[in-house]
């Protein structure tokens, strides 16, 4: 299953009091999705064009069970950094594509990887079969990049406010930053009552999406 979570804000804006307090709240949220990988967790921090991206990453071994798999993971180029939930179905299809390689594992992450240095991103993607939630870090543009797959099969929460990006496979991460309010979202609950569901980008928190 996995499970992803993340922190971005510009370097110049003070949203923790030191880097103890900001290690700390990035354990709790890979706390808050320890049930979602129990065999392997990483934090891993950078800083791209004034922003530090924290990110933070549960893993649950089941297509490459070595230490190659293990996420964060970079580009063979190193201008890409991943955390990824999901399963890529036509991986070994998109891997004979991409032809001979040297490959460090088997893991369908580094096949995602290798793609998006050949095709680009919304290329790979749109070649992608499978489900999937995605944190892509390029550092040469200092850009994430936040996809889910298609029919929204793995989840994916976010908060963006006043230069700060939240995000997470589950909400309940989201909600270890004390800056976030838990204010109730009327417009989703009045969904839900009408459909039985809250559909996107709303969710039980008015500025949660």
């Amino acid at each position: 299953m996995c499970g992803i979570a993340g922190f971005v804000h510009h370097s110049k804006s003070h949203v923790v009091n030191s880097q103890s307090e900001l290690q700390s709240r990035l354990q709790q949220m890979s706390q808050a999705i320890a049930h979602r990988g129990p065999d392997a967790m990483k934090i891993q921090s950078y800083v791209s064009h004034e922003n530090q991206i924290h990110f933070v990453h549960r893993r649950l071994a089941i297509v490459d069970l070595t230490p190659t798999g293990v996420q964060p993971m970079s580009s063979s180029s190193g201008r890409y950094e991943i955390i990824f939930n999901g399963e890529i179905y036509n991986y070994l299809d998109l891997k004979k594509e991409i032809g001979p390689k040297n490959w460090r594992g088997t893991s369908d992450t580094e096949v995602l990887l290798e793609a998006i240095e050949l095709w680009g991103f919304e290329n790979t993607i749109s070649k992608c079969h499978g489900m999937f939630a995605i944190a892509l870090l390029d550092k040469s543009l200092g850009e994430l990049l936040l996809v889910r797959d298609r029919m929204g099969e793995k989840p994916l929460y976010y908060y963006l406010k006043d230069q700060r990006l939240v995000f997470a496979s589950e909400i309940g991460a989201v909600l270890k930053w004390p800056f976030i309010e838990k204010e109730k979202n009327a417009a989703a609950l009045e969904q839900f009552l009408a459909y039985g569901y809250i559909p996107q980008d709303l969710s039980v928190y008015k500025d949660i999406h």
